[in-house]
């Protein structure tokens, strides 16, 4: 992947092309380090991304804003949570606990903390206990029928459906309302029976969650 810069208003953008033949529209992305992937049609040069970049000025602005912000912001069902960091030499090794918003890492001092890592390690069990029971709840309201479900730290979606029937979510579903999560699993359980993104798709979503449109762009304010 070729990496290039651009500076607008005094800002520099790192961003790469994507070009493939799968793609039918333009599509400007940011990842979670700040790098802009420009997706482009097959017929559209790759010399029309800084073009498009220049274009996009202020839809630029206002996402590396959102991105910034969010970079030391930790959140759980919807609430933003304190980290707090407790030193005793009585621990022998890391332990966690939330309460009252507040998630509370102990240690002796003498081990490295990486509090993102031990933020998402509960995350992931907190999805484990939440995700599958959330699921099987909407699956059979509306009779759906899937094989498995797999909690994973994606970095490039908030869930999947495979062709056997799998179904996968992302741990970081937790920093949301429990409206956004659901959303994600009746998008997902969806695709049991639309495995696309056409009109009949979007309509049954419709039909469980007639207002997914709010949802969805909820969702896409945030960076994985």
């Amino acid at each position: 992947m070729t990496l290039e810069n651009i500076e607008i208003n005094d800002n520099i953008y790192k961003f790469s092309v994507i070009k493939r033949r799968g793609i039918k529209n333009i599509r400007l992305k940011i990842d979670k380090d700040g790098l802009v992937r420009v997706s482009l049609p097959w017929y559209i040069p790759k010399t029309e991304a800084k073009k498009i970049l220049i274009k996009n000025t202020k839809w630029l602005e206002k996402n590396f804003t959102l991105l910034n912000n969010q970079k030391n912001e930790y959140f759980y069902l919807g609430s933003k949570i304190k980290i707090t960091e407790i030193v005793d030499s009585k621990y022998l090794s890391i332990e966690y606990k939330f309460d009252n918003g507040v998630f509370y890492i102990r240690s002796n001092g003498n081990l490295k903390i990486d509090r993102k890592e031990i933020y998402h390690h509960w995350l992931r069990k907190e999805a484990k206990k939440y995700i599958p029971k959330e699921t099987q709840k909407i699956a059979s309201k509306y009779n759906f029928k899937y094989n498995k479900i797999s909690i994973k730290n994606m970095t490039s979606r908030w869930g999947s459906c495979s062709t056997k029937k799998n179904l996968s979510f992302n741990l970081k579903l937790m920093y949301f309302k429990p409206k956004i999560i659901e959303y994600v699993i009746v998008h997902e359980l969806c695709h049991l029976k639309e495995m696309n993104h056409s009109k009949n798709f979007w309509l049954l979503v419709e039909d469980i969650i007639p207002d997914y449109k709010i949802c969805r762009k909820k969702i896409k304010t945030f960076f994985l």
